[in-house]
């Protein structure tokens, strides 16, 4: 969380608590947050599709980093038939929050921004009956889809309420300096305003 990509990785390396699901989650988090598409799709490819734990987050993590690495039109096909995957486990399963926050980025990735918007407000109707942590990441999530349809200010409006909070896993200005979610953001002057005040305080 400090930002610091080398010791990151040195902390991974050593496969932290001998823990197969620990070790799995800090390298999908590294390359994630090192831009490193191909190993995050080579890694996320070789999750077991049973893996009670990683369940849909693996290929969503996938189909989101082919989408970084190719661009909209290459992975189309791909998102496409991510999103008809997620429709039908909504389907199955209409309260989950995650799976209308996987399918409200999907839609963004796609360029189709009502879609995007009414899945997004589905979740976090549902994350408003939810106490600390997971009604933040909710929040942060709903931030990365903003910003990929365009919708900057509310992106930001949510960015500059989740960084004075706190709650396990609490969004960094690092994240905000290094992830590809916050891209479409980095030349608006309320997000670089952010990154120097939080640069500073930290």
């Amino acid at each position: 969380l400090t930002g610091d990509l080398e010791a990151a990785r040195a902390i991974v390396q050593q496969s932290p608590g001998n823990s197969r699901l620990a070790a799995t989650l800090g390298w999908l988090y590294l390359h994630y947050w090192e831009r490193d598409w191909d190993e995050l799709v080579r890694l996320a490819g070789s999750i077991p599709s049973n893996d009670t734990y990683f369940e849909g987050y693996a290929p969503f993590i996938a189909e989101l980093a082919q989408y970084f690495r190719d661009g909209v039109e290459v992975a189309r096909p791909v998102l496409q038939q991510a999103v008809g995957t997620v429709t039908a486990n909504i389907e199955a399963s209409p309260d989950s929050m995650n799976l209308l926050l996987w399918s409200a980025r999907l839609h963004a990735c796609l360029e189709e921004k009502d879609a995007a918007l009414r899945d997004v407000e589905s979740a976090l109707d549902l994350a408003s009956a939810k106490e600390g942590g997971a009604k933040m990441r909710a929040e942060e999530e709903a931030a990365a889809m903003y910003a990929a349809i365009g919708r900057e200010d509310e992106a930001l409006d949510i960015l500059e309420r989740l960084l004075v909070s706190h709650y396990p896993g609490a969004i960094t200005v690092h994240q905000l300096r290094h992830i590809a979610d916050w891209d479409p953001l980095r030349d608006h002057p309320r997000f670089q305003a952010l990154l120097e005040k939080y640069a500073q305080e930290g």
